[in-house]
């Protein structure tokens, strides 16, 4: 790094499909994405802290429709993240989604 000059990525990469496979920035972590060959979602995501150690594994499944269904962490540095993740997800359907949009009482 030059003086005076904040580089915040320093490479990144991409497939024949135009989705990011490699990404390193420049505090040198990096992250690096695998898609599924069927449907191109986001199956692995790695993320490497500055030495080359795994800072967390994310494996992703999805639904018969496409929404997350699970979230596998197996580096296990950052276990709380995916907790993060599926909590958000759950708010926000919540939120997009009302459970009972009728105006008067409900009648089980």
């Amino acid at each position: 790094m030059k003086a005076g000059i904040q580089v915040y990525i320093d490479s990144i990469s991409y497939d024949e499909f135009e989705q990011k496979v490699f990404c390193k920035y420049g505090n040198s972590t990096s992250q690096t994405y695998t898609y599924s060959t069927t449907l191109r979602r986001l199956s692995n995501l790695v993320s490497k802290d500055h030495s080359g150690n795994n800072m967390y594994n994310l494996s992703y499944t999805f639904d018969k429709i496409g929404n997350v269904d699970s979230i596998h962490n197996s580096a296990g540095i950052i276990s709380e993240m995916v907790e993060v993740i599926i909590i958000n997800t759950l708010m926000i359907t919540l939120t997009v989604y009302p459970l009972h949009t009728e105006v008067g009482p409900v009648i089980q």
